[in-house]
């Protein structure tokens, strides 16, 4: 491991445990790109299972899928509701078009890693693009599951 990596994994490890101790700010705006690149890596642990261990692969989607459950009960269908003042068929609206714009982001993020492996771009994006902004609570499983699975996205990227 060379002192770049090194630098690189103790400030995510910092950024994370900081994002843990704040108060969350994120908005469904900011945090449904979070669910798009989600989902971009749990196709991206699909496409490369036998690349790496399938132990690991399953970790990551794991711990993925409970940070996207995460995002989806903590942050946007409560700002659904918000908006909607409650109202089921507007929330039901609102979210098919965020799944719409986030398949679009999917599709776009497959165009552009067209490759089966993992890259370090893959962990600081969901650091600083959603974990600095909202987080399960520090010590939770949901919060160490997580951090498992950014450090095993790290760690299988590191091995290319």
């Amino acid at each position: 491991m060379n002192k770049n990596h090194i630098i690189i994994a103790s400030l995510f490890m910092l950024s994370l445990s900081t994002a843990a101790t704040a108060a969350p700010t994120a908005s469904a705006n900011d945090m449904q790109g979070c669910q798009a690149y989600i989902s971009f890596i749990n196709d991206k642990v699909d496409s490369t299972s036998k690349k790496y261990p399938t132990d690991e692969l399953a970790k990551i989607k794991s711990g993925l899928n409970i940070y996207n459950n995460y995002i989806q009960t903590e942050v946007i269908t409560p700002t659904l509701n918000k908006l909607s003042s409650n109202n089921a068929e507007k929330v039901a609206e609102y979210q098919q078009q965020i799944d719409s714009a986030n398949a679009q982001i999917v599709k776009s993020l497959h165009a552009s890693y067209p490759q089966d492996r993992f890259f370090m771009d893959f962990a600081v994006s969901i650091n600083d693009g959603c974990v600095k902004k909202s987080v399960p609570a520090e010590g939770s499983s949901d919060y160490q599951s997580l951090e498992t699975a950014l450090k095993l996205i790290i760690k299988l990227a590191r091995q290319n």
